[in-house]
C-alpha cells in the first residue's frame, strides 16, 4: 500500500511538472538513483519513494501511465539504484528486493519490445 500511495502521489503531482521538461523520464531516472543513495538517517523513505518509481512503471501498467518508459530506462534504473544504495539494513534488503521482482521476466519484456 505505501508503494502504490507514493505512486499516485508522483502521478498526481510530478506527472504535470514533468510535462513541461524536454527529456521527462531522464529526469525522474536522475531523482530514482538520487533517492536510491541517499542514507536511511538523512531521508529514510526515500528508497522507499525510488522503489516507487519502479512499481509505477511496471509492465502490468497501461504503457501511457508508467512513470519511468520505455523498458531499457527502467531496467538500468532499478540496477543503478540498487548498485547506488548503500544501505544494509533488513528494509533496504527487502525494497530492493522488491524492486527486482517488479521487472518483467524475460517473455514479457521481449514481448513489450515486439509491440513497440
Amino acid at each position: 500500500a505505501p508503494l502504490q500511495r507514493c505512486v499516485d502521489f508522483f502521478t498526481l503531482h510530478l506527472s504535470p511538472f514533468l510535462s513541461f521538461e524536454r527529456r521527462p523520464m531522464r529526469l525522474l531516472r536522475r531523482q530514482a538513483l538520487r533517492l536510491a543513495s541517499q542514507s536511511r538517517a538523512r531521508a529514510p523513505a526515500a528508497l522507499l519513494q525510488c522503489a516507487a518509481i519502479v512499481y509505477g512503471s511496471r509492465l502490468a501498467r497501461r504503457r501511457t501511465d508508467r512513470l519511468l518508459s520505455p523498458l531499457p530506462l527502467l531496467l538500468d534504473t532499478a540496477l543503478r539504484a540498487a548498485y547506488a544504495c548503500d544501505r544494509t539494513d533488513e528494509a533496504a534488503l527487502d525494497l530492493v528486493t522488491r524492486m527486482y521482482k517488479f521487472l518483467p521476466e524475460r517473455c514479457a519484456a521481449m514481448a513489450e519490445a515486439e509491440d513497440r
